[in-house]
């Protein structure tokens, strides 16, 4: 999985240094342009409808292909795990939205503006995950053609996505704009640069191991954010927890965006690759 150690060591590399020279930084509690609460239960129907499309498209998948050769394909079994990671992180994604605080009340306003950027991050890379598995869902049938158009529009919608989720990262007062917006070209970079180099091409092994490999990343930081959700309103309730949440808010949503641009990057890379 080559892929998912070039995933790590731009991570290793990039956030640390990024962190350090931000080590001064705290949230910027200036007025938001968003009601948060209300954004939150806006997503909510269309978490819903997405996760429900994953969950048909894994059903369709089984019960109408299974006995074709195509099941037998290593593209089959990706689109059905990316298909399955995508659901799960929908159905969390609105359990965490559901019970979003309000900024401004019992919990003041540096911990909802944290866990509403977070959650805006993995919306982010959660949806390109499920439409990034509709390419090896093109070639389980051998539509080559609209496969390739397709990735190539994904990488396209991955960019104008990163943008948005970039400029409300700033706009949120939780990251700076070069940090929104140029450490994640940097990390691009540095993944292009270590596919080119150790591989001699984009992605470089095998597609199906850094596929799953990569899509495990995304469960990952899925499952933190959930965890985040969770844990920071319990730790809020403590004075040193929140010193601790406005000293390291700022970090760990620097290391949850640049982790997700590179995930995705390295992702629409290893789809460039053979099965």
């Amino acid at each position: 999985m080559p892929a998912f150690i070039g995933l790590i060591l731009i991570i290793g590399v990039t956030v640390p240094v990024a962190a350090w020279l931000g080590r001064r930084e705290r949230l910027d509690l200036s007025p938001t342009p968003w009601d948060l609460a209300d954004v939150a239960r806006r997503q909510i129907p269309m978490l819903s409808g997405a996760a429900a499309i994953s969950i048909t498209a894994i059903v369709l998948l089984v019960t109408l292909v299974r006995n074709q050769s195509t099941t037998e394909s290593p593209a089959f079994d990706t689109v059905l795990t990316m298909f399955l990671i995508a659901f799960i992180s929908f159905v969390a994604l609105a359990i965490e939205l559901v019970f979003m605080p309000l900024e401004g009340g019992v919990e003041g306003e540096s911990l909802p503006r944290l866990l509403s950027t977070i959650a805006g991050v993995q919306h982010y890379r959660t949806l390109l995950l499920a439409w990034l598995a509709l390419k090896p869902l093109m070639d389980t049938f051998g539509l080559e053609a609209p496969a390739t158009l397709l990735l190539w529009l994904l990488g396209v919608a991955a960019l104008a996505g990163w943008l948005i989720v970039s400029s409300i990262c700033s706009r949120m007062g939780v990251l700076r704009p070069r940090e929104a917006f140029v450490l994640p070209v940097i990390g691009i970079s540095l993944g292009w640069m270590f596919s080119l180099a150790v591989f001699g091409r984009p992605g470089g092994g095998s597609g199906t191991e850094n596929l799953l490999a990569l899509t495990l990343a995304i469960f990952v930081l899925n499952t933190m954010t959930f965890g985040a959700h969770a844990l920071l309103p319990m730790l809020h309730r403590h004075r040193s927890g929140v010193r601790w949440i406005e000293h390291f808010g700022h970090t760990y949503v620097l290391f949850d965006l640049q982790a997700t641009v590179v995930a995705i990057s390295l992702l629409w890379h290893a789809l460039l690759q053979p099965y």
